[in-house]
């Protein structure tokens, strides 16, 4: 049933509201601070039939604000439906038409470079750093987890010029991640690297 659900997302979701996320929060003491929600990127969804290869993610992510409050929402539930106090966690969502759809929570870094390389280029937070606070009991000051800057960091991968070759993420070769001071400079600083 999920796969359903993430093959008609997939297949409907435009280049503006791609509708899968993927997120970074840490609880420390019982109090969330979300990190981030980047939008996963299926440009190339059609590509590779039957196949959809995730190309990469976006961030800050392009939710509306009231998808925002809701996911926001969501996590506070899921917090409080596992009892969670003390721990990182990631999380992937699809939101579309305005439901949200839990596909993952995992109470630990999520992976794909969000954590080691896009959130410090997008925040300028070391997200890693944080969470091996939290996981030896080490006290963390809330200014820590505020971001200096807010600015758009873009992923893309290279794939294979074989198409045949593309059957599931590992056929990605590498990955690219750039910053810019809009969404447009990072995506365009990616895509000359891929070439």
């Amino acid at each position: 049933m999920i796969f359903l659900i993430i093959k008609e997302c997939a297949k409907n979701a435009t280049a503006t509201m791609i509708g899968i996320e993927r997120g970074e929060i840490m609880l420390i003491r019982g109090k969330d601070f979300l990190a981030c929600i980047s939008d996963r990127n299926y440009d190339k969804k059609l590509k590779w039939p039957p196949y959809i290869i995730e190309d990469g993610c976006s961030l800050p992510s392009k939710l509306p604000e009231k998808m925002g409050r809701k996911v926001k929402t969501l996590i506070e539930k899921l917090i409080k439906t596992f009892q969670l106090k003390h721990c990182v966690m990631k999380l992937d969502l699809i939101c579309k038409d305005n439901i949200i759809f839990v596909i993952e929570v995992a109470p630990w870094l999520g992976g794909g470079r969000l954590s080691s390389i896009l959130i410090p280029m997008a925040y300028d937070i070391d997200w890693w750093s944080l969470a091996l606070k939290v996981s030896l009991d080490l006290p963390i000051k809330e200014e820590e987890l505020n971001p200096r800057h807010i600015r758009p960091a873009v992923q893309r991968y290279k794939f294979p010029e074989d198409k045949l070759k593309v059957t599931s993420h590992r056929s990605r070769l590498f990955s690219v991640e750039e910053t810019g001071d809009t969404y447009e400079e990072a995506l365009k600083k990616c895509e000359e690297k891929i070439k």
